[in-house]
């Protein structure tokens, strides 16, 4: 590979070729270790377009990468160039009547929401890693978040992308054809801008804290309360998760309403409480339980996974909302985590609710959603340069 014509499309002070500069870039959140041919920053829609055609001249492959939050390999580079996005952070339009606005990917959403804010505007996709996630990769994972209740997964607030494909094409796309790209991991094409729905802000909210002696009590409590149109979010954790917290040894729900029908006003408690829910992966990792899974199950099956769970001393906890589960495993589970896989495949699950698949699910993977991916390489990426090895 000439690595010169890469430098020369980015500029020197875009390109990381040394050992200590590519470190950072050699995994994910996840963990799972790679390696870093060289890294590119590109500042322009334009670059991207040459680096793409150079990758198919010379047969590299491309990972994209926004913050490298993700927690299933999705940015790991596996001798590839690292396409990273994060210099491409520019915020190109707001249109307060229509409630929309027109970003790069690297824009990470709590700044998007830090400048919406004196517009009484608000981007509602607040993911745990709010403060340093982007809108690309969100948009690449279709993530959820802690509001998912009320306000879906980031689908739903994407109204149209441009789109630079695996053959250097440039699409506009529509929101007819947003379904190619969103959720599939950097797969089918890079996203180089996209257009958001916005909505205003709830400005008064209330939280409830229950606590219960059995699974059963809590997802039949969790049952009541998702029937109610006024809950925003409704979190959960289990007993080995509130033991880590310093708390009672029960299940916990946490729900967060708009309104006054909690049972916490005060603004500094709803924060404080919002802060423990937000710390419960940290304290579990501390602990040695860095390896965290999201499958989805329906709440009525809820509680025999949880017995699976118990039985095995995993703690685990979620987002009733959007029926995805956060079991928390140490490193040396693979069997574990393959057996708790077939079981979700038994109550008619999925594997993932919102992570992504990535590196380390993809031989758990649904095969038509592989066959999909597999079906939009063909017409978006024919010479697989593209986060190649990850979902298929």
């Amino acid at each position: 590979m000439k690595l010169n014509t890469l430098k020369k499309i980015v500029g020197e002070d875009n390109f990381l070729e040394k050992g200590i500069e590519k470190i950072a870039y050699c995994n994910d959140a996840s963990q799972i270790e790679g390696n870093t041919i060289v890294v590119v920053q590109p500042t322009k829609v334009e670059q991207i377009h040459k680096i793409v055609l150079l990758a198919n001249r010379q047969n590299f492959n491309l990972v994209i990468r926004g913050a490298g939050t993700g927690l299933v390999g999705g940015a790991v580079p596996q001798n590839s160039v690292v396409l990273d996005l994060s210099k491409m952070n520019n915020i190109l339009e707001i249109n307060e009547n229509e409630k929309t606005a027109v970003v790069e990917p690297g824009v990470i959403v709590d700044d998007l929401n830090y400048i919406l804010k004196d517009k009484q505007l608000f981007f509602p996709i607040i993911p745990s890693s709010h403060e340093i996630c982007t809108i690309g990769g969100m948009i690449a994972t279709n993530a959820a978040g802690l509001r998912a209740v009320k306000y879906g997964p980031t689908s739903k607030w994407v109204i149209g992308l441009s789109i630079i494909d695996g053959s250097g094409r440039y699409y506009d796309i529509k929101e007819d054809r947003l379904d190619n790209f969103i959720g599939k991991e950097g797969t089918t094409g890079i996203i180089v801008k996209a257009k958001l729905k916005l909505t205003r802000p709830i400005e008064d909210i209330s939280l409830s804290i229950f606590e219960f002696s059995s699974i059963e009590k809590m997802t039949a409590k969790a049952g009541e309360l998702l029937k109610l149109p006024n809950l925003i979010a409704l979190e959960f954790f289990d007993k080995l998760t509130a033991k880590t917290a310093k708390l009672n040894e029960n299940y916990y729900l946490i729900a967060e309403f708009e309104g006054s029908d909690g049972s916490i006003k005060e603004p500094t408690k709803i924060r404080e409480t919002f802060k423990l829910r937000e710390g419960i992966y940290p304290n579990l990792a501390s602990e040695g339980y860095i390896r965290i899974e999201d499958p989805k199950v329906e709440l009525d099956k809820l509680p025999r996974l949880a017995g699976f769970f118990e039985k095995n001393k995993i703690p685990f906890f979620g987002h009733l909302g959007i029926a995805t589960i956060h079991p928390c495993f140490d490193e040396l589970n693979d069997d574990l985590i393959e057996r708790m896989y077939s079981l979700v495949s038994e109550l008619n699950g999925s594997i993932s609710g919102e992570h992504g698949i990535g590196l380390s699910k993809k031989k758990f993977a649904d095969p038509v959603f592989k066959d999909k991916i597999k079906k939009l390489k063909l017409r978006y990426d024919v010479n697989n340069i593209l986060n190649k090895g990850k979902i298929i």
